[in-house]
């Protein structure tokens, strides 16, 4: 089955497209898969600006919103179904994250699911977190399906999207948690200087370390080392982003002061969870695979404790989330769990996503 997977990611950065196909189920011994074909598409500007400002939309403006989002998908959909090669069974899609509450039982992911379904011609699967949630889960983190399943030779998995997130793996258990605010700091601070991100982290790499914002972003965070743990985008915005406005820092510094916090608080992880009295092996993908500055500094903490970073290719490394979103929405259609207790906090693992039928 092939499946094509949408991800829209909190740091605003645009959509990640990737036709995935899969064989067998998960888990056993026949599964296997492949990345066929990806894409990338840049928001316009005055979407990507609704979308960050959307938080304060009332809530006829947060429902067009959603529709306009949703045919937008739909278009891109549309186009790349045009241009493949391959036969698409099935579009699975994330959806943007507005508000994410698991404490007040509630979660929205907007980007219309029957829009995309009619324009694309194809079955939709969406909404994937509100079922964990109605089962007293945090609604996330999702990536240890993906870790779980498909990346099993490595011990340790950390995405660096908008937000970090982690998964650690041994033979009897899966532990994995949402770390702290990471590209969309980043990015915040490159829009400054009217950049959509720091390239290479070539700003950051000539930035000094300010002791008193990197404890203020230590503070707000609050880690505790320990999960499960899910982080709002919203909440990230209130807290975190003021902090950095308010600063009269030169944005190199800022730059410099937040690769330090994303990666201290990624070492805080790993010593409090990972079991590091021998050599493992850590898989990062994510956008923020691609800084290189900032993944010198976190091999350079790494390097301590033994643990050695495993190489991957840019389609895992930039394509990861969206392959995530096509294999749950593959466990969807085998009515299988496409989300774990034991990491989301739930009663029970379930099986999420809403199906719109294209007839």
């Amino acid at each position: 089955m092939n499946i094509l997977g949408l991800m829209s990611g909190s740091s605003l950065d645009g959509l990640d497209m990737a036709l995935c196909s899969f064989e067998g189920i998960p888990g056993e011994p026949n599964f296997n898969w492949e990345i066929l074909e990806t894409e990338q598409v840049e928001f316009p500007d005055d979407l990507a600006e609704k979308l960050k400002k959307s938080t304060d939309f009332s809530a006829k403006e947060l429902c067009k919103l959603d529709s306009d989002f949703g045919f937008f998908l739909g278009e891109k959909c549309k186009h790349f179904i045009e241009n493949s090669k391959f036969e698409i069974d099935a579009i699975a899609s994330h959806g943007h994250t507005i508000f994410h509450f698991p404490d007040q039982a509630f979660t929205l992911q907007i980007g219309n699911g029957a829009a995309i379904s009619q324009l694309a011609k194809k079955e939709v699967i969406c909404d994937f977190r509100s079922s964990d949630i109605a089962a007293g889960g945090l609604g996330a983190p999702f990536a240890p399906i993906v870790d779980f399943y498909i990346f099993n030779d490595s011990e340790i998995c950390l995405n660096l999207g908008g937000i970090s997130n982690i998964t650690f793996k041994n033979k009897e258990s899966i532990q994995a948690f949402d770390i702290s605010p990471c590209n969309q700091l980043l990015n915040f601070l490159a829009g400054k200087m009217n950049l959509a991100y720091d390239e290479n982290g070539k700003i950051a790499a000539q930035g000094q370390i300010d002791p008193i914002i990197l404890r203020k972003l230590k503070e707000l965070n609050s880690f505790n080392g320990s999960g499960p743990r899910a982080i709002d985008n919203s909440w990230v915005v209130r807290n975190f982003l003021p902090v950095l406005e308010s600063s009269t820092l030169e944005v190199k510094n800022l730059l410099r002061t937040c690769v330090e916090f994303i990666a201290d608080e990624i070492i805080f992880a790993i010593l409090e969870n990972g079991n590091i009295d021998h050599k493992r092996k850590i898989l990062i993908t994510g956008g923020g695979g691609f800084n290189l500055f900032f993944i010198k500094v976190l091999e350079d903490k790494l390097s301590p404790l033994n643990i050695k970073k495993v190489t991957a290719s840019y389609d895992i490394i930039n394509y990861k989330e969206a392959l995530l979103i096509a294999l749950m929405g593959y466990l969807r259609k085998h009515k299988k769990p496409n989300a774990l207790k034991s990491v989301t906090g739930a009663l029970e693992d379930t099986i999420g996503g809403c199906i719109y039928i294209y007839n």
